[in-house]
């Protein structure tokens, strides 16, 4: 039976931003594959999810959104923000109502003193 995919929106304004979830998924895909049971003639979980999708409105000014966008089923996004989490990362979960569908946002780190 196939998981149901979900997509993920991520916003971001910052490269470092960008470069954090981008390594975050890397490494949440490679836990999620590593755990996968192997099942006769398949050697691994088939890498569905392993690549981000960054979209940038053509009129982006300084400081708007540029979203990053995945499709995965829950087990790996669940790995995705448990690591997020153990980074000490904050963000925003919005869960749409009408279908497979999350919104995200990194939420700042409050400056250091």
């Amino acid at each position: 039976m196939k998981e149901q995919q979900y997509f993920m929106q991520f916003g971001v304004t910052d490269l470092d931003e960008i470069r954090t979830l981008v390594e975050e998924w890397q490494a949440a895909v490679e836990t999620v594959t590593a755990q996968a049971p192997e099942k006769p003639g398949r050697a691994s979980l088939p890498l569905t999810y392993d690549s981000v999708e960054v979209n940038v409105d053509k009129e982006r000014g300084p400081g708007q959104d540029v979203f990053l966008v995945y499709w995965a089923p829950l087990p790996m996004i669940d790995q995705f923000f448990k690591n997020l989490r153990q980074k000490g990362l904050n963000f925003t979960q919005e869960f749409d109502v009408e279908g497979p569908v999350i919104r995200c946002r990194l939420i700042p780190a409050a400056p250091q003193p």
